[in-house]
């Protein structure tokens, strides 16, 4: 089947967009703050070395952000902005997926594809030192993608065309 000159366009606007997308995600999760301000942040939880910043236990930094902010010890934006972030940043993922390709159009795929590229991202944070890895954020980026996904398949039902 051959695509018409401004199906070809839109693909490649979709494309360009996910590219886009990908690149600043990178740039929120690498370098969202400055590498002092990280390290100071750690150490006054006694994490001297980024490379020991690990958590493989489900919920542990939820739980506590969640006490930190009944304790007032830290800032509701950080939290926020850590929880919500973490949410909202892989929705775009779920939701160009599908669009990318036809092949992506169900639930197993899209979740097995999210939590690969996450659990990438966050073995390049533990391996560079310009972040951690934890388990949270993995369930927090892949539950995003999933949310994204159902946007989509809304999207979907309601807009004939996409």
């Amino acid at each position: 089947m051959q695509l018409s000159n401004q199906n070809k366009r839109k693909r490649a606007f979709l494309h360009l967009s996910f590219a886009v997308y990908i690149l600043i995600l990178l740039k929120l999760i690498f370098f969202k703050y400055p590498l002092s301000m990280v390290q100071a942040f750690l150490s006054e939880w006694g994490f001297t070395n980024l490379t020991y910043r690990v958590n493989l236990i489900p919920f542990f930094t939820i739980k506590s952000y969640i006490m930190a902010y009944v304790n007032g010890t830290l800032n509701v934006n950080i939290i926020m902005g850590n929880l919500i972030g973490n949410l909202a940043g892989f929705i775009p993922l779920g939701i160009f997926l599908p669009l990318l390709s036809d092949k992506l159009k169900s639930f197993g795929k899209i979740l097995g594809i999210a939590f690969i590229f996450v659990l990438g991202i966050e073995t390049c944070q533990l391996l560079t030192n310009l972040g951690s890895f934890d388990i949270d954020d993995i369930i927090l980026n892949v539950l995003g993608a999933v949310f994204g996904f159902l946007i989509f398949k809304i999207m979907k039902k309601y807009f004939k065309t996409v």
